[in-house]
This record gives structure tokens, C-alpha cells and sequence, in this order.
């Protein structure tokens, strides 16, 4: 059956006449998931359209975003996704919730 995938990596390959040459941008990748599919109340829904400016659309509901900066495919992958989990943990965390982990963090030291 159709298996539901939230995460969408889209990446492009280029082709070219040259045997070895490689396209500048083929190494670039965008991760797309619709702001439904993540676990969100009404706080953290706001906070994640907040923190993600443009690259939300609130017209499909979907975020894009587009890593750029490493050499490979692979790590741009990687990346794209660290990046939506930070955003996502961001969105929920509260100012007092992240004194609270600190606090508990440091004391458990």
C-alpha cells in the first residue's frame, strides 16, 4: 500500500555532456513536510510559522527547507533534517522549560 512519508527530500540531478563534470547545485536538498504532520498544539504551531519566516507556506501548509552548505548530497540530507528537529524542539520549548532542563541538567551534575 501507499505508505504515508511526512518528509519529502527533493533533490535534482543535473546532467551534462561532460564525462566528470559535476553541477554546482546537485549536491543541494529540500526537505518539505506540511506543518499537520508534525505534532504541534496551537503554541507551538505558531512558534514554528514564527521561527521558520518565509520558508513556511501558509497557503499549503508546508515548510521547505533548503541545505545548501555541504559538500554532499548526504550530509545536506542530514542537515535539513537536524535543522526541522532543533525547529521542532524550539517550538515547544518555553523559556521556563529551558531553565527548568538547564537547572535539572546542571544539578544532576
Amino acid at each position: 500500500g501507499n505508505v504515508h512519508r511526512p518528509v519529502r527530500i527533493i533533490t535534482r540531478n543535473y546532467l551534462f555532456a561532460g564525462p566528470s563534470l559535476r553541477h554546482p547545485k546537485s549536491h543541494n536538498v529540500q526537505l518539505k513536510i506540511y506543518l499537520k504532520d508534525l505534532t504541534l498544539d496551537e503554541h507551538a504551531r505558531k512558534k514554528m510559522i514564527e521561527l521558520t519566516g518565509h520558508r513556511y507556506n501558509e497557503e499549503n501548509d508546508e515548510l521547505t527547507i533548503t541545505a545548501d552548505r555541504c559538500p554532499s548530497r548526504k550530509q545536506n540530507r542530514d542537515y535539513a533534517m537536524y535543522l526541522l528537529n532543533v525547529l521542532y524542539h524550539e517550538s515547544w520549548a518555553s523559556e521556563k522549560e529551558l531553565q527548568w532542563v538547564d537547572g535539572k541538567m546542571s544539578s544532576s551534575q
